[in-house]
């Protein structure tokens, strides 16, 4: 009976601790973080396809490598997910959308640096 109540006890002070490790400021939800993230991981993407394709392009290269769309992707995911995720628990949702570029660059320069959303994956062998 003693080793249920610990148990318990213990189920109740992690799950309270969970619930408020993960709060977020006024505006977000678990919807909102994931359509931000996809989006800076679209934007990513895409961009950089670009412009490996347009540098290639002004190289003369007419044949270039293809692009690592699936291996960017995967691990621009990972980071923008973290990222996101933690902008949800800094700034209100309000906030974040009035400053997004700036406060994005901030989250994406600090995890490039090994910060607490460090890139793994592709993103991670662009890094070093």
């Amino acid at each position: 009976m003693k080793e249920i109540l610990i148990g318990t006890v213990m189920f109740f002070t992690l799950t309270a601790w969970a619930e408020n490790n993960n709060e977020m400021m006024p505006g977000w939800t678990e919807d909102l973080v994931m359509v931000v993230a996809h989006g800076l991981s679209v934007g990513l993407v895409q961009s950089t396809e670009r412009d490996y394709y347009n540098a290639a392009a002004n190289a003369g290269n007419t044949n270039p490598r293809p692009f690592p769309r699936e291996a960017l992707k995967e691990s621009s995911d990972a980071l923008f997910s973290c990222t996101t995720r933690k902008a949800s628990k800094n700034w209100s949702f309000k906030e974040y959308n009035t400053k997004a570029k700036k406060i994005s660059i901030q989250l994406f320069t600090e995890a490039m640096k090994g910060g607490d959303c460090k890139p793994t994956g592709f993103l991670a062998r662009m890094a070093q």
